[in-house]
């Protein structure tokens, strides 16, 4: 069976960050972009953080905010990976690239095979349009990155095009809570098993 993993973005509520911290080969993303509708601040992330069991976590950026900023707020919080946008300036940190995630639509991949770094991933944003050689694109990033796909359109309809990668990752749209304890873990689990399957 070939390699899935996962990662959950944005976090906001602990329900959500238990589930997916459950799960092997998982990442949980913290929002810290001032710009996203559900971002979290250093204390909430840190308080989440305090109750799920040595986690993967991931801080995600806005390309309009600075080096200190994301550098400030990984020290606060002790996370170790951040998701940038492709065109932000972190990009020619070669010391910074090994643990970043670098976002990108599916028609940019062609502006990444300059980098004299490899990131430690790309989160490749996707839609129901992918092709024949935009897989083969993201098979030659797998020999270097982890690559996580993110679907804009229905994940459940895409998941026949997972099963020509042979190790990919998969982005799961998260939501919010309706009231404290309650979130959409049955949703997630329901088609995280539905892409396991299909995989076998």
């Amino acid at each position: 069976m070939s390699q899935i993993y996962w990662k959950s973005s944005p976090i906001d509520n602990l329900t959500d960050a238990r589930f997916f911290n459950a799960l092997s080969n998982a990442w949980i993303e913290f929002s810290f972009n001032p710009e996203s509708p559900r971002s979290v601040s250093i204390n909430q992330a840190n308080q989440i953080s305090e109750w799920i069991f040595e986690p993967h976590l991931v801080a995600s950026f806005g390309l309009e905010q600075s080096e200190h900023e994301i550098f400030d707020t990984l020290i606060q919080t002790n996370i170790s990976n951040a998701s940038i946008p492709i065109h932000h300036s972190l990009m020619t940190d070669a010391d910074f690239l090994p643990l970043a995630f670098i976002r990108l639509g599916i028609d940019q991949l062609s502006e990444i095979h300059t980098m004299s770094v490899a990131p430690f991933a790309f989160v490749v944003q996707a839609d129901s349009s992918i092709n024949i050689s935009q897989i083969e694109a993201i098979k030659i990033l797998l020999k270097k990155s982890k690559v996580f796909l993110n679907f804009h359109t229905d994940l459940s309809k895409n998941i026949a095009k997972l099963q020509e990668l042979p190790s990919i990752g998969v982005e799961i749209p998260t939501q919010s809570e309706t009231k404290p304890g309650l979130a959409a873990v049955d949703i997630y689990d329901h088609l995280i098993q539905s892409i396991e399957t299909s995989r076998r």
